[in-house]
């Protein structure tokens, strides 16, 4: 009897040998799943961003008009630092009716997790851009 109470301790210290050594696995992949939906969440908010601004830019809005409505309606945080527009083509004066209006915009992510990517100060740049016709 005493054999089998042995072996059963021997059985606890096992799987806690185990659980320590997967552990660092299933954190690693937690972290990364959480890294990649910020990550796919900032994306897919710099693609609304920029259909909703070249759309503004179709309805003849000037562009200090579209940026500030880009950085009025980014939700994502530290927009002033990070977010910028590159650019917004054709420029204002040269748009035309039935003219295709571009707008560019990039947006550095930080990240939680800096040991997926190994970027300068933990930023990776997302970027986005829309074209419509002018109405």
């Amino acid at each position: 009897m005493l054999w089998i109470k042995g072996l059963l301790k021997n059985e606890k210290a096992q799987s806690m040998v185990e659980f320590a050594l997967i552990l660092p696995i299933i954190i690693l992949l937690l972290f990364g799943i959480l890294e990649f939906g910020r990550i796919y969440y900032s994306q897919i908010v710099l693609v609304r961003t920029a259909r909703e601004a070249v759309r503004m830019c179709a309805l003849g809005k000037s562009d200090q008009e579209v940026i500030d409505k880009i950085f009025e309606i980014t939700p994502l945080p530290d927009t002033m630092e990070n977010l910028r527009v590159e650019e917004i083509l054709p420029p204002e004066g040269e748009r035309k009716t039935g003219d295709a209006v571009t707008v560019k915009i990039s947006y550095k992510l930080p990240l939680i997790t800096p040991f997926f990517f190994s970027s300068p100060a933990n930023l990776l740049t997302l970027k986005a851009q829309a074209t419509m016709r002018m109405e």
